[in-house]
């Protein structure tokens, strides 16, 4: 040891000096200092270098860069290793543009960077190449199977997380994101499958409730998704996606109370929460607290403009409580507005609906008009402007709004038939009227009103027989139907036949009587 204390120790950074510090050990001399160091031909002590750089700011961190560029793996991994955890821009640049990785680590640790970057599709290429250099490395397959998930390229993600599987069957994450990949394909019960595997491993797991109730809930396994959303709340009583599908539980079983105070919790945890917002409009419509009802669905139009059914919501509420004007302009901001052309139809629907009831008919009209020219299948359109039009004695018009609802073949079929048989009866029309009623009868053989219909048409034609038996029939189905026992006698009378008709007059009389 040296008697001169001014002499330079063994390990002292000092210009000039030939020997390494121990890598563990004190330097003197800032970042110059680590610069002296890391230029030692001893690969411990440059990447010891590398360490002590991160303490010196932007110029330490410029130095790790440039080691990315070194001609030792060692001290690029080292390098590679440090700078994958800063969240420095110039370092993530770094990795991306600099950095050329020559193992399966080397690829994989610049694809996590890409990821972060959003180059889902190089983060792809640098995880297969790790794939490639290391075939069983259950990170690697993992990462990749991830971004193809977040790409949409589904099947491929599945056949990632299969191979996870395969090589790991505890491997919880890749459990999970095969079932979010599978719920999204629509393939549920294998979803559930894949989320019950992960609670059964980690019953701790929220993601796995979560999503095993919103698959329960899909398939209208209402209470089970109902228990699976409150254990999710049980250990994360601040998570809004589980209060908002327990609170569309509870609304699924008319629980429309219960499910308010859920939506509450969602908007105490989030007070954007338009879904809330609407939903709990929803339930106190329901619950016939209107003002209430407006209020949330104002506010769930005020957290988006562009989310119609909000609107609907607020007019259905006004036109329950005779606000017609205010719910018009509430249809009309659709009509107006940036929205579907289906959605334009049905507010179009709507207001004509309203319209109609308060004896606008022609007005109506036109709204159903526009609701066609929007959507020329639109039955419900057909059926209340063909009732209209019926009632406007433009019978003409009613059957050929029937014959567009026929042909569309809609359910209760029949009951389209009878109504165009009556626009036929009444412009006396007896043909077409008779036949309409047929086919009426045809699809329901107990339909009253068609053979009475049909009956009457006959009469008019003066097939008393024929008029006959249909009454006939109409009695059969109902024995207190007065009107057909009525009609009877008179057919009867047309035929001469007296007495039988005196005896059905008769029975007219007594269940007049009995009727009091």
């Amino acid at each position: 040891m040296s008697d001169n204390p001014q002499e330079p120790r063994e390990y002292d950074a000092v210009l000039g000096g030939e020997n390494p510090p121990p890598v563990d050990g004190a330097v003197l001399g800032g970042i110059e200092g680590v610069k002296r160091r890391f230029t030692s031909k001893v690969v411990k002590v440059r990447i010891a270098a590398l360490r002590d750089a991160l303490n010196y700011g932007d110029a330490g961190l410029d130095l790790v860069i440039e080691a990315l560029q070194d001609e030792s793996t060692l001290v690029k991994d080292a390098a590679l290793e440090l700078l994958i955890h800063r969240e420095e821009l110039e370092a993530q640049l770094a990795l991306l543009l600099r950095f050329q990785p020559v193992n399966a680590k080397g690829y994989n640790e610049r694809g996590l960077v890409r990821q972060k970057f959003g180059d889902l599709q190089g983060a792809i290429y640098d995880f297969c190449e790790a794939t490639y250099r290391d075939e069983n490395n259950l990170t690697f397959i993992y990462n990749r199977g991830f971004c193809r998930q977040e790409l949409g390229d589904l099947d491929r993600a599945i056949t990632d997380y299969c191979q996870v599987i395969e090589l790991d069957d505890l491997y919880t994450d890749a459990y999970l994101n095969r079932g979010l990949c599978l719920q999204h394909s629509e393939c549920i019960q294998q979803a559930i499958t894949d989320f019950s595997k992960v609670i059964y491993i980690d019953n701790q797991c929220t993601t796995a409730y979560l999503s095993l109730g919103i698959c329960l809930q899909s398939l209208g396994n209402i209470q089970e998704a109902f228990i699976n959303f409150c254990k999710v709340i049980e250990l994360d009583d601040t998570c809004t996606d589980a209060y908002l599908n327990r609170g569309l539980c509870l609304q699924f079983l008319g629980n429309y109370e219960w499910a308010v105070y859920d939506y509450l919790y969602a908007i105490i945890y989030q007070p954007n929460s338009l879904i809330a917002y609407h939903n709990s409009g929803f339930c106190w419509h329901k619950l016939g607290e209107y003002q209430q009802a407006i209020k949330d669905y104002s506010e769930a139009m005020n957290i988006d403009h562009s989310y119609p059914h909000s609107y609907i919501g607020r007019a259905q509420v006004n036109t329950d409580l005779g606000n017609y004007k205010e719910a018009i302009e509430d249809y009309e901001l659709i009509i107006e507005g940036n929205f579907e052309p289906s959605l334009k139809a049905l507010a179009y629907t709507f207001c004509g609906v309203i319209k109609s009831a308060t004896g606008n008919n022609q007005e109506a009209i036109m709204d159903f008009n526009q609701a066609i020219a929007i959507n020329p299948n639109y039955i419900d359109v057909y059926i209340n402007r063909a009732a209209i039009k019926t009632n406007l004695g433009d019978f003409i018009g009613a059957i050929a709004d029937y014959s567009r609802i026929i042909l569309l073949n809609p359910q209760y079929l029949e009951m389209y038939y009878y109504y165009r048989g009556n626009c036929h009866l009444f412009r006396k029309d007896y043909i077409n009227a008779i036949q309409d009623f047929t086919q009426a009868i045809e699809i329901n053989p107990n339909y009253l009103d068609a053979y009475y219909n049909r009956g009457c048409s006959n009469f008019s034609r003066k097939d008393y027989l024929a008029a006959i038996n249909d009454f006939s029939s109409a009695i059969k189905i109902d024995p207190q139907y007065i009107r057909a026992y009525d009609a009877k006698a008179n057919a009867h009378v047309e035929l001469g036949e007296i007495t039988t008709a005196e005896f059905y007059f008769q029975k007219v009389k007594e269940l007049k009587e009995l009727e009091g």
